[in-house]
């Protein structure tokens, strides 16, 4: 089983550089169409990844607030001022969709 697991993953590593990459951004209009680049749903945001010649991603609400949160976090900034920046950020979203990782079910 890890051998196919392996060769599942290289295939998908090999399908991922083979396929036309998004150089451009989304409109507002398209990237609704687009999934999140980590859960799939219906994407709201998008992030352009250095790492990934400067190809853009769309994500979800939640997943967007996650990676901002990371990236602030990141950055050295206290987690009580993440906090504060993260409501002010989109307060809707925080109340009624974000959990901070690790709090999905509670």
């Amino acid at each position: 089983m890890y051998e196919s697991q392996i060769a599942s993953s290289i295939t998908s590593f090999a399908e991922y550089h083979r396929r036309k990459k998004r150089t451009k951004p989304y409109t507002e209009a398209d990237i609704k169409h687009v999934p999140c680049f980590k859960c799939g749903k219906p994407s709201d945001q998008q992030w352009q990844i250095c790492s990934l010649d400067n190809e853009y991603k769309g994500l979800c609400q939640r997943c967007d607030i996650e990676l901002n949160e990371v990236v602030l976090l990141f950055m050295g900034i206290p987690k009580h001022e993440v906090n504060i920046i993260i409501e002010k950020y989109s307060p809707k979203i925080v109340e009624i969709h974000y959990r901070p990782p690790g709090r999905e079910h509670g």
